[in-house]
């Protein structure tokens, strides 16, 4: 227990910058990495995985028929099985089987094809597994009590998210933490309370721009494992709002409300592209991103250079899910394509 805690403390100070060592920063890893481990173990013990022969016993003839190059040709369950795990990663599992010619070459895909086979049942069996200890365990909210804007905060995710869909985002405990402004310069995070960040600002008017809002732990592990995490919500104070086209037909008293509840479903989006979409899906999110171009004003500064140098599909689709929850008109009449993809996929959110 005490290597894998070193461990993940490790991850998390490298993922969040090089100021890790002060008192507030590592005793929010100390709790997160603790929580982390807690989930896996839970979720590796309910797992009760299978061994590596088995899967060698019950695909075995499936696989020779790939060196046989009739695996098209006669498709069984194991073949299709085969065939299914290996489209989600875009990959043809035929042609590489092909190219191995001598026994050794041989021997070497069909292991990568047992392994693979055996990783993928249990990444569905984990989820599965995550999900329903999710519906038991419920999502714990810290810290909103105080923010008249998040007063609906229960209503909005019952709504926005109906019929057992936020369970398959697996968020733990969402924690907001009004006080602290998370910033992002140069690799390093920086959590500053707000009298010093405004200090800050007097010397880098710029400073806005390098906020981050929520801070998302992720739902799987280092070894593809469905657990739930937490999420944190920091400060949203010097926000300019004028930036954000989906918000000119709100109501102005009901901006900075649909802005924050907006955060939230951004987060859970996140965890929805992760848990949810295959990469056939995903692809298809991409032709649709790269024909239709950001949907927002923060996902365009992930292409523009703010907080990367490329489109971030995943930002895009996250942006997607807050627009669909908040304000589904202006999606449906400025991003009619990506509205159709979100009703076709999550039809619980129309």
């Amino acid at each position: 227990m005490i290597e894998k805690l070193e461990t993940f403390k490790k991850d998390k100070k490298e993922i969040i910058g090089q100021n890790a060592c002060s008192k507030y920063l590592n005793t929010r890893i100390e709790k997160l990495s603790i929580e982390d481990i807690k989930n896996e173990e839970k979720i590796e013990d309910l797992l009760d995985m299978r061994s590596e022969d088995d899967y060698v016993e019950e695909y075995e003839e499936a696989i020779e028929k790939f060196f046989s190059g009739d695996a098209n040709a006669n498709i069984d369950n194991k073949v299709e099985k085969i065939l299914e795990v290996f489209s989600k990663g875009n990959f043809d599992i035929s042609s590489y089987a092909n190219q191995a010619k001598t026994e050794d070459e041989k021997a070497m895909v069909f292991w990568d094809i047992i392994r693979e086979i055996k990783r993928d049942d249990e990444r569905v069996k984990s989820l599965k597994i995550a999900i329903e200890q999710q519906k038991i365990n419920g999502i714990e909210l810290e810290g909103f009590e105080k923010d008249k804007d998040f007063s609906g905060i229960h209503k909005f995710l019952e709504k926005a998210f109906p019929d057992g869909l936020l369970n398959k985002a697996l968020i733990s405990k969402i924690t907001y933490l009004p006080d602290i402004v998370d910033v992002s310069i140069l690799g390093k995070i920086y959590f500053l309370p707000l009298d010093k960040y405004f200090k800050w600002k007097k010397k880098f008017r710029d400073l806005s721009l390098y906020k981050t809002r929520a801070v998302n732990r992720g739902s799987s592990n280092r070894i593809g494992l469905f657990h739930s995490a937490p999420i944190e919500i920091y400060s949203f104070t010097d926000e300019n709002l004028r930036n954000f086209e989906y918000l000119e037909d709100v109501d102005e008293n009901r901006k900075m409300c649909v802005y924050k509840l907006g955060t939230i479903a951004h987060e859970v989006g996140h965890n929805f592209y992760t848990n949810l979409l295959n990469n056939r899906k995903k692809n298809k999110w991409k032709e649709i991103i790269n024909s239709i171009g950001n949907l927002t004003y923060y996902s365009r500064k992930y292409s523009e250079g703010i907080h990367g140098n490329s489109v971030n599909y995943e930002e895009e689709f996250a942006e997607a899910i807050r627009l669909m929850t908040t304000c589904q008109k202006y999606l449906k009449k400025k991003f009619p394509e990506a509205y159709n993809f979100l009703s076709e996929n999550f039809p619980e959110l129309k």
